[in-house]
């Protein structure tokens, strides 16, 4: 998190970058700091008090409950996830977009039925099976990338960006 908003502070500083337009993403581990950072707590912890960023997005998000998460920056939240994604449950995702909404923060939640972890990743076009040994961890999951849900991401996080940001 506080890397996130280190960044952010850098960006807004620069003369050629639009301080309002600056947003965050995140992918698996990565989608802490890009979806929580939308938390008021965590903003006013770590951000710079002259800017916040402008949109917070998440593929295969790792959705925890964090205290206060729901007192928003007022800044949409865009959730992208796959139903058979073993590595990063999508049930914790559901519940927490259904309490961001429930407290008026404009959050929404893509679900690809085909989907597994790192759905993006064009260089594993064929499902891989990770098996861990570590007893630590239940089971091992699988990865690959889909192209339908890669390209309707695509498509989505443009298209948002682009009404976010006010771009014809």
């Amino acid at each position: 998190m506080f890397d996130a908003y280190r960044a952010l502070g850098l960006l807004a500083e620069n003369p050629l970058i639009d301080p309002a337009r600056i947003a965050i993403m995140g992918f698996s581990y990565g989608t802490v700091a890009a979806v929580y950072s939308s938390s008021e707590r965590f903003r006013k912890m770590y951000g710079p008090s002259t800017t916040q960023f402008a949109a917070h997005i998440g593929l295969y998000s790792l959705c925890r409950m964090f205290r206060e998460d729901t007192v928003s920056t007022g800044k949409p939240i865009r959730l992208f996830h796959g139903i058979p994604d073993e590595a990063t449950s999508i049930e914790q995702c559901r519940f927490f977009v259904e309490r961001m909404k429930k407290a008026g923060v404009d959050a929404t939640l893509t679900e690809f039925p085909d989907a597994l972890h790192l759905y993006d990743k064009v260089e594993f076009p064929n499902p891989v099976k990770l098996d861990f040994s570590d007893p630590c961890l239940e089971r091992g999951w699988q990865f690959g990338y889909n192209a339908v849900a890669y390209e309707a991401t695509l498509a989505s996080v443009k298209s948002f960006l682009r009404t976010t940001f006010n771009i014809k």
